[in-house]
Parts: structure tokens; C-alpha cells; sequence
């Protein structure tokens, strides 16, 4: 990493500010050796791996690869941003913002396994969790994902619990099913090409509404 600092701060027809920052970058590495043959193939260890991100980018640099994107005279860089962790908070404020419950994520500890269940969705007081997966939902349950919210349910004492996905073309949620005392239900936003946002947003809202007022209502007559 250090020698593709230094390879950027070299390069003339590189943004000024770019190459400065890669220079400071590499100053501060003082105890780090030369680049030497084989550093190319080396791994990361435990130690280390918090550089896994950056890292391939080195070796890209290193082999003269880089990556842009360019058009004529114009140039431009890209990088990914991880969108799961955005979809689920995105859902989760949706959710909270919408019901009549406050709706968080929440962590329970397994006594002293040292073990913790952390599921997206906390309804209330526990009346119900549910958990998101960045994945479209089909006819059929992901079974990993059922076993998943049903133990996240039964940690919080709760009776119904909830996976939420993605749905389009009309593809529709499986139906629900019932383990021991927990029903598990599959809500899914519509993500079809020509459906706005806006309506698939309350569509959601109004199923989730009307799944948790039956869920109340049961849980008032055991009351």
C-alpha cells in the first residue's frame, strides 16, 4: 500500500490534491520497507484485515490497471457504497415514522453464552420483530431466513414475527406459516420498474398496520 501511495504521488497528470494526500499517506507508513518481490501475492492476516478493502486497490495501482472512466476529455472515478445497511435503516425509519409503535433494532444477550440475537425490527414492546433481507422474496420461504426470525421471536417472547424483502413483476409472498406458538409472516415492497415508490411504501405500511392491530387484539384478550 505504501508503494501505490508513492506511485500516485509521482504520477504528474493526477489531481494535485490527490497526489498530496498520498504522500502524507505514505509518510506516515515510516516503518514499512520497500516493495519487495513477492509483497504482490502477500495475505492479509488478523492482524491486518482491516486493509481487505483497500488493499486490491494497491495491487491495481501496482500493475498499472487503476480504474476510471473516461470520455473524451472528461475523467471520472467511481467507488461502491454498501446498500443493505442503507435499505435497512431506510425501512426500518419508514416503519417507525408510519405506525402507531415505536419500531428499533435491538440486541439480546443469550444469558452468558456471550451469544446476542440482533434482529432489524422490534415492534413496541416486543408485540412482534421482524427482520430485513436484502433479497427478493418469491413463493417459497428461504428457510434459513424463517428459522432465523422464529428464533429471533422466541428470544423476545414474542408470537408473531416478520421478514421483510422485495417483491416485483407481481411475484407474491409466501403464505404465512405457524412454528410452535410463532406465526412468521413475508412482507415484501414492491420494486417493479413501474411502481412509484410512494405507493409501494404505503401498501407496506398498511399491511404491516393491519398484521400488528390483529396481533394487539390478541394480545388484549390473553390479557
Amino acid at each position: 500500500m505504501k508503494a501505490a501511495c508513492q506511485l500516485v504521488s509521482g504520477t504528474s497528470d493526477l489531481d494535485p490534491n490527490l497526489r498530496r494526500r498520498a504522500r502524507r499517506v505514505a509518510a506516515r507508513m515510516d516503518g514499512v520497507g520497500p516493495l519487495r518481490h513477492g509483497d504482490g501475492s502477500s495475505r492479509l492476516s488478523r492482524l491486518t484485515k482491516d486493509y481487505g478493502r483497500a488493499l486490491p486497490l494497491a495491487r491495481l495501482v501496482l500493475q498499472g490497471g487503476g480504474v476510471t472512466t473516461q470520455l473524451g476529455a472528461l475523467a471520472g472515478r467511481s467507488f461502491l457504497i454498501r446498500t443493505p445497511e442503507l435499505i435497512e435503516e431506510g425501512l426500518r425509519n419508514i416503519l417507525d415514522r408510519a405506525l402507531s409503535v415505536r419500531v428499533r433494532k435491538r440486541r439480546l444477550s443469550l444469558g452468558d453464552s456471550g451469544m446476542t440475537i440482533n434482529p432489524d425490527l422490534v415492534f413496541g414492546d416486543a408485540i412482534a420483530v421482524g427482520d430485513i433481507k436484502y433479497r427478493h422474496v418469491h413463493g417459497e420461504w428461504h428457510r434459513p431466513s424463517l428459522y432465523q426470525v422464529v428464533a429471533f421471536a422466541t428470544g423476545f417472547g414474542s408470537e408473531r414475527c416478520a421478514i421483510l424483502g422485495f417483491s416485483s413483476n407481481g411475484k407474491k409472498a409466501p403464505p404465512d406459516v405457524v412454528l410452535g406458538n410463532v406465526e412468521a409472516r413475508c412482507f415484501a415492497w414492491d420494486a417493479s420498474p413501474d411502481m412509484p415508490a410512494v405507493t409501494s411504501e404505503q401498501r407496506l405500511v398498511a399491511e404491516v398496520n393491519a398484521w400488528l392491530s390483529t396481533a394487539k387484539q390478541r394480545a388484549a384478550m390473553a390479557a
